[in-house]
C-alpha cells in the first residue's frame, strides 16, 4: 500500500499545470461562477457530465461544500493516533 501511495505521488508530480488548465477548461466549458447559489447550480451541471455522477442531487453538492467547512483541524499525529486506536480496537 505504501508503494502505491508513493507511485500516485510521483505520477501527480508529473502532471503539469497546462494539462490541469486544459482539463478544467473542458470541464467548465465556458461556465462563469458568481454567487453561491449560482456556483452550486453550475457545479451541479458540471458534475452531471462526470461518469458516475449523472444523478447527483443539488442537496448532496451543498452537503459536500458545507462538510469541508469544519472546525475540526487534525494534525498528522491526531490522524496517526486515531488509526492506531482503530487498529487496537479491531485486534480485540
Amino acid at each position: 500500500m505504501k508503494h502505491v501511495i508513493y507511485w500516485c505521488a510521483q505520477a501527480w508530480k508529473k502532471v503539469n499545470s497546462s494539462t490541469l488548465e486544459k482539463w478544467w477548461n473542458k470541464l467548465f466549458d465556458g461556465l462563469v461562477l458568481s454567487d453561491d447559489a449560482e456556483e452550486e447550480e453550475n457545479l451541479h451541471i458540471l458534475l452531471e457530465n462526470i461518469p458516475g455522477c449523472e444523478n447527483i442531487e443539488e442537496s448532496e453538492i451543498s452537503d459536500w461544500i458545507n462538510s469541508d467547512v469544519s472546525e475540526l483541524d487534525f494534525t498528522e499525529q491526531d490522524i496517526v493516533d486515531m488509526d492506531l486506536q482503530k487498529r487496537r480496537e479491531q485486534e480485540k
